[in-house]
């Protein structure tokens, strides 16, 4: 994870990595995500610790380069898709981190690695 460093969200001071949630993997597992965005800060980073005791299992990191805004001004729209964090949630034996109706889901398998993850991701479609 990156240093902890502050910023400012909706007025108030937080952390640049917040936690949005936990869920239950399974096998004494839970996962957690942390960032905001795939996009900022060095994207949003998924673990899975032991529930017992805290220690890590795995780390992943979803990172996507910065989207562009097309010319038009008022009303234009993000060209291509992109992913807010949001608590995760597991289904099926995978991850789910779903940013809501207008902001995707992005799911993967726990041994899936980030490179696989983040292909498959930059593969994906809108909404």
């Amino acid at each position: 994870m990156p240093a902890h460093r502050l910023i400012i969200a909706n007025g108030m001071l937080t952390s640049a990595w917040p936690v949005f949630g936990v869920a239950d993997l399974g096998d004494g597992q839970v996962v957690a995500s942390a960032g905001t965005h795939v996009e900022l800060d060095g994207g949003v980073r998924a673990v899975a610790l032991r529930a017992e005791d805290g220690s890590l299992v795995w780390a992943k990191t979803i990172t996507k380069t910065t989207s562009k805004i097309p010319p038009g001004g008022k009303g234009s729209q993000i060209v291509e898709h992109s992913l807010i964090n949001a608590a995760p949630s597991v289904a099926g034996g995978k991850v789910v981190i779903d940013g809501g109706e207008h902001l995707n889901r992005l799911e993967f398998a726990p041994d899936e690695n980030e490179e696989q993850i983040n292909a498959k991701w930059a593969a994906q479609k809108r909404r």
